[in-house]
């Protein structure tokens, strides 16, 4: 890579930051050749941006880089001293910063070197673009940087239960939001009798709407900064230790990076549009996250939780050929419009879908109970 001034470095990731924002909003970019005319001397960057970004991804910046990786243990020890290993993720090592300040908790992710060049380069990008372009409700990336290895990422960590786990208490305890918030004790149910139990339970509905709800403003307010999240799944919507609605999380769209699914070991797919999958159905931008959210929905009303596949091409070639079997697992006794609402947002064709997620969030409102929020935390979060 050329070495830079400061001043192009800052040129060159305002260029392609701005070219993504585009992008992201649905924009035409125009003649890539007109563009490189304009820009000579970032026309490898520019080649570069393009070739990368084919399906989808937040956002480039300067983040192709070229360096070598060796041993970090010891600098990783010396950097983060109150690291903690927690597990491997799909993407590199998951630790716990443990502060003894008492300061916000923290988790800190670390890219294996073995990870595909060209997935490195979208995921710092995202990371990136989402540390510039903050968004209430999303748990805030608070530092990134190099080791001698490769990239990390500090972020906040999820304080309350994730969607997943809201599922398995309810599961586990046979009882219905909001009790199963905070109990997990009781007597195992069936998944599909306790469904349609909670889908007959006014309050059980009200307290999923208003997560819902939740959700999807946090989500159109990344939208309206050009931030996408475009995988959600199961463990990335979550709760504070106060109930306040959190997204967690910067998806990989995994085509066009050198990922195949089989490195993916903990990856859970279900929740991609289609568009992310195969490009007969069009370009990839915010409606990914409506469908992804209309998904989450669905599953969260089937108190299903999907886990990994044990064939991910499987998996994703049912996404491909925008299958919706999970339909199928929606209790009979939703209210009236509810699977309207789903069906909806999740249509295969993006030109089908609903426009935006404030939409989502309208006609939520119209079609279950509406419950009083926690008081003070929509005014934290929201502004209002």
């Amino acid at each position: 890579m050329t070495d830079r001034s400061e001043d192009e470095e800052a040129a060159l990731a305002e260029l392609l930051g701005e070219l993504q924002d585009r992008r992201n909003r649905g924009e035409t970019l125009g003649d890539v050749d007109a563009i490189k005319a304009a820009h000579p001397a970032f026309k490898d960057d520019i080649d570069a941006f393009f070739g990368l970004g084919e399906v989808f991804s937040d956002a480039l910046g300067d983040a192709v880089l070229d360096r070598a990786f060796g041993d970090d243990e010891g600098r990783l020890a010396e950097r983060f001293p109150l690291a903690e290993r927690l597990s491997d993720t799909s993407f590199g090592s998951l630790h716990r910063l443990r502060a003894d300040d008492g300061s916000l908790p923290r988790e800190l992710i670390t890219i294996d070197p073995t990870f595909p060049r060209a997935a490195r380069a979208r995921l710092i990008g995202s990371v990136r673009h989402a540390a510039r372009y903050q968004t209430p409700g999303f748990l805030r990336i608070l530092d990134q940087g190099h080791l001698e290895s490769g990239p990390y990422l500090v972020r906040e960590s999820m304080t309350g239960p994730s969607l997943a786990e809201l599922v398995d208490r309810i599961l586990e305890s046979g009882r219905s939001l909001p009790e199963a918030e905070s109990v997990g004790e009781g007597r195992p149910v069936d998944r599909a009798e306790q469904a349609r139990r909670c889908a007959a339970s006014r309050r059980h509905l009200a307290r999923l709407g208003t997560h819902f709800r939740a959700w999807a403003s946090i989500l159109d307010g990344g939208h309206a900064r050009g931030l996408v999240h475009r995988e959600l799944n199961a463990e990335s919507l979550g709760l504070s230790e106060i109930g306040q609605p959190l997204i967690q999380g910067i998806g990989l769209a995994w085509q066009g990076t050198g990922i195949t699914p089989s490195m993916l070991p903990d990856w859970s797919p279900q929740w991609l549009a289609p568009e992310t999958v195969d490009h007969k159905w069009g370009p990839v931008t915010h409606l990914a996250d409506v469908y992804g959210l209309g998904r989450a929905l669905a599953d969260a009303l089937a108190l299903h939780r999907p886990l990994p596949p044990e064939d991910p091409e499987g998996a994703l070639m049912h996404i491909a050929i925008g299958d919706r079997a999970f339909l199928d697992r929606l209790p009979e006794n939703l209210p009236t419009g509810l699977r309207e609402l789903i069906e909806l947002a999740t249509f295969p064709d993006p030109s089908r879908r609903l426009s935006s997620l404030a939409d989502f969030a309208d006609r939520l409102d119209a079609v279950v109970p509406v419950e009083a929020a926690p008081r003070g935390w929509a005014q934290r979060l929201f502004g209002r």
